[in-house]
This record gives structure tokens, sequence and C-alpha cells, in this order.
């Protein structure tokens, strides 16, 4: 039987609020992020481990995006998925959507920054 777990987090409020979700299997994770006025699907992106080129044993993370056409949701995918990959040492496919109508660049920056600490919330249940 293939052992399927899941778990989920939250953080900020209202607007601001990240939506974590991330569902393990025994071979890799789907990750989930979604948040702002309109939750939707604007970037999809795969995550590979592999060791650093560095030689220092440590492990580094290939990754392929895809961006709906004007689309910016990497800013925040990218480091979730591949800090993820790096974490459990085993591929990630995220997909992420948070959208603020009429956002600044202050805005922007509180939704990294959420997203950055639902992150982390998430990946000390991992």
């Amino acid at each position: 039987m293939n052992d399927i777990s899941s778990h989920s987090a939250c953080y900020g409020e209202g607007r601001y609020q990240i939506i974590a979700m991330l569902t393990r299997t025994s071979s890799g994770a789907t990750l989930q992020i979604y948040g702002g006025d309109a939750p939707h699907i604007g970037c999809v992106l795969l995550c590979q481990p592999r060791m650093s080129l560095t030689g220092d044993g440590s492990v580094s993370v290939t990754s392929s995006v895809i961006n709906l056409l004007s689309h910016k949701d990497d800013i925040i995918a990218i480091p979730a998925a591949e800090g993820l990959c790096k974490h459990i040492n085993q591929p990630v496919a995220c997909s992420a959507g948070v959208h603020l109508d009429g956002a600044g660049e202050d805005e922007i920056m509180q939704l990294v920054e959420n997203t950055k600490k639902a992150m982390s919330i998430l990946l000390s249940s991992v």
C-alpha cells in the first residue's frame, strides 16, 4: 500500500493570507500555494534534487518553470518549491497563484514574506 500524507499551513490575514498545501507520496510531493484577492494557477514548476556541483555533498535543485502569460507567480513558487525539494530530497511539483488587485511593491513583498513564513510552518511538519 502507498503512503500518502497531507499537510497545510496558512500565514497572514485577509488579502495577504497565503495558504500552502502539501501532498507527499513515497516518491515525491505536490505543493500548492494560493492567496490574495483571486487565488488561481499562474505558475507551475517541477523540481528535481541533485548533488551540488560544488562537490561538498550538498543537495541542489534543477527546476523547470512555466508561467501563464503576464503572470509572475514564480517569485513565490521557485523558492518555496526548491526549498521543499532540498528539504525532502525528492521531486516536487508545484502550482501557485496569488493575485492582489492593484498591488504595489510593498504589498508584493508582504506576500513574499508571508509565503516564506507559511513554508517554514509547513516544512516543520514534514
